[in-house]
């Protein structure tokens, strides 16, 4: 397969789902948080179970995921913690580390490097997600609420999928058809809410936007080539680590910093540039990798 082709196979359908669900949200008003809610508490936790129970993927390479996940993120959220210092709006911390790594992440993930990249980019996103509903929360809001980890079901997802992978339990054909058949829905489930979510955003192309967009986008991205180097992590692992440290500022971002402080403007135009900057990004992401 030549190199535009894969490109093209794997982008189109992504930002074609996107567009569609963009289309939606200008002609029509949806229960959006009860399509989220169904992502996060239904259709994700099946797709992470299905897919890490039967992905070959052993403990090693997911330990290395987690370290580089976590590496990236501390340092990335450090920096610009540093850079920001003294200044008391310590929401932009989010949008500038934690990125698009489910519902964006995923599909890049799946469709360019299959199964075993989706896998890895589960992984990966469960560790944003700790650090999001943690230390995330915790930097915006006054209250410490790390209660917020107990509250992600993917976080308990990961668990069975790696204990079912790794002592080579079998969950009953027709039982793991029916949750594969809910989880697959998730990622084109994840897209329309993406698209959906992207046309009801006003969009504030300031200076202070775009530096945070490059600060997270190109900033995970080197991050990211060093810490797979200095972990010697290499092929499709190297890879995934690479495109989800490379994507754009993570919708839940926006979502946070609207309920602990009820002033998402500013992280909302973060989200939206990234996005617009994303079409060019991956394309170029993915030529670079392949």
């Amino acid at each position: 397969m030549s190199t535009l082709s894969f490109l093209l196979e794997t982008i189109t359908p992504i930002f074609l789902v996107i567009a569609i669900g963009f289309i939606m949200g200008k002609k029509f008003t949806l229960p959006i948080d009860s399509m989220v809610n169904m992502i996060i508490y239904l259709t994700g936790p099946l797709l992470v179970i299905t897919k890490l129970s039967s992905s070959e993927i052993n403990l090693i390479e997911l330990t290395a995921i987690i370290a580089a996940a976590a590496l990236i993120i501390i340092i990335q959220g450090s920096i610009f913690l540093l850079l920001s210092k003294g200044k008391k709006d310590k929401s932009l911390t989010l949008p500038a580390v934690f990125g698009n790594t489910g519902f964006l992440g995923y599909p890049v993930s799946l469709f360019a490097y299959g199964t075993v990249g989706l896998a890895s980019a589960i992984m990966y996103d469960i560790i944003s997600g700790i650090f999001i509903f943690s230390i995330g929360v915790y930097l915006i809001h006054e209250k410490k609420d790390f209660k917020e980890i107990a509250k992600i079901p993917l976080f308990y997802a990961i668990i069975v999928g790696i204990l079912l992978n790794q002592f080579s339990i079998s969950i009953p054909k027709s039982l793991f058809i029916g949750m594969d058949m809910i989880g697959s829905i998730t990622i084109p489930f994840a897209l329309l809410v993406l698209g959906y979510q992207l046309a009801k955003i006003t969009f504030d192309f300031s200076i202070r936007a775009f530096g945070i967009v490059i600060y997270k986008m190109l900033g995970g991205f080197l991050l990211a080539l060093a810490v797979t180097s200095l972990l010697k992590i290499e092929g499709i692992f190297r890879a995934i680590i690479i495109i989800e440290a490379s994507m754009p500022s993570a919708m839940m971002s926006m979502v946070l910093v609207h309920k602990y402080t009820n002033d998402s403007a500013l992280t909302s135009s973060i989200v939206s540039i990234g996005m617009l900057v994303s079409l060019v990004s991956i394309p170029l992401l993915l030529l670079f990798l392949a």
